[in-house]
């Protein structure tokens, strides 16, 4: 099998069905082959009943999205789904190349005695839904044409990516999601006179962004201590206006790290223990202070907002002045993304790079430790 152009415009989400407790994951589909399942070393691993032996394989073939599924386990663990063939499927096996549908579910005719094992390859679509074993149910989402989420009615018309609503209809008794706070926005000069803050200002940028330097220390340890896998959090501090020009910018003060967050290699999602965990800290330690951004890490991927990202940027950071800080721990570089009337400004293209914080002669107490790092820095 040859593989033509990887697409990554799809992501897989994937949720609980029965009593399992599990937070819903959305795993952008970057890559032309992500295994989901029980085994340690899958792209998605699964625990529960019922996903013990379960093996999944979603690939990108000439640009087409499959589920390729192992028939004779299928058979064995009771996957009926994976046993009918259906219009557009194609049979493999890994002998005897592509073969014809086979008489009996999972097993080969050219092998000896039809004994072979045979590889389901179904073609897939944004909006189709299957089951994952006994206790998961999975759907395909993409962001290229708008499908509806099983389960919102048929015919709908939203979005083609979950929501808030979606992420809220897990069971829990821990309260809503967080929204919109209705802290005022103050009418204040630039603070170009606090040697604490910094500021990111390139010109294409429609608003200035103020960062403290221990902002820049937090996020700088944080990516650093993981450079295997996706890690972020929330970026907090006030939004002020510009008297004269009416301009409305953040001053990022501190930084909260999003725990029980869904990370990996190539994706990080923000689950409603996430969002849940963020809102009580904030209300404990920083109620004065509004939510004006988050960061994330792309460990060795350089510095872009990927279609998952966009999708977090657009549904939970959607105020204008709400920024999003993207870091690259490996090149030891990050970048800021703002709102550019209803789009972001160039989500592919960073403006205005600049170097993390150095951290080898950083203190315990922040208070001896002035760490000079100039935002408007360009890296060469």
């Amino acid at each position: 099998m040859s593989d033509g152009p990887i697409l990554s415009k799809y992501a897989l989400a994937i949720r609980p069905i029965g009593r399992i407790r599990f937070e819903p994951v959305v795993y952008d589909l970057n890559g032309d082959s992500t295994e989901v399942g029980a085994a340690a070393d899958n792209h998605i691993v699964l625990n529960g009943p019922g996903v013990e032996p379960y093996h999944l394989v979603m690939r990108q073939i000439d640009g087409q999205l499959y589920a390729m599924v192992n028939q004779a386990t299928a058979r064995d663990n009771g996957e009926k789904a994976w046993l009918e063939a259906r219009q557009g499927d194609s049979f493999y096996c890994p002998e005897h190349g592509h073969i014809p549908t086979p008489r009996k579910p999972g097993r080969c005719p050219l092998c000896r005695q039809e004994g072979g094992p045979v590889w389901l390859l179904r073609p897939i679509q944004a909006g189709d839904a299957f089951s994952i074993g006994e206790g998961y149910e999975a759907s395909v989402l993409s962001q290229g044409a708008p499908n509806a989420i099983p389960g919102e009615g048929e015919g709908s018309n939203s979005s083609p990516w979950p929501d808030t609503t979606w992420l809220s209809t897990v069971p829990s008794n821990e309260g809503a999601l967080p929204t919109d706070d209705d802290l005022p926005i103050q009418k204040k000069e630039y603070p170009v006179g606090d040697s604490n803050l910094w500021v990111w200002s390139p010109p294409e940028s429609p608003t200035p962004v103020f960062m403290h330097q221990r902002v820049n220390r937090h996020v700088t340890r944080h990516a650093c201590d993981n450079m295997k896998h996706e890690v972020g959090g929330v970026l907090l501090g006030h939004v002020y206006q510009e008297p004269q020009d009416k301009i409305e910018y953040p001053v990022i003060t501190h930084a909260l790290t999003a725990r029980f967050a869904t990370e990996a290699r190539g994706h990080l999602t923000f689950t409603r223990s996430t969002w849940l965990d963020i809102n009580r800290k904030r209300e404990e330690r920083y109620p004065d202070k509004k939510i004006v951004g988050w960061y994330h890490t792309h460990p060795g991927l350089d510095i872009f907002l990927s279609e998952w990202d966009l999708f977090i940027h657009k549904n939970f950071f959607r105020q204008p002045w709400q920024v999003a800080l993207v870091i690259d721990p490996h090149l030891y570089k990050a970048g800021f993304f703002v709102w550019s009337g209803n789009a972001i400004l160039d989500p592919q293209r960073p403006h205005q790079l600049f170097k993390l914080a150095d951290l080898e002669n950083d203190r315990a107490d922040e208070h001896h430790s002035r760490v000079r790092i100039k935002l408007g820095e360009r890296v060469t």
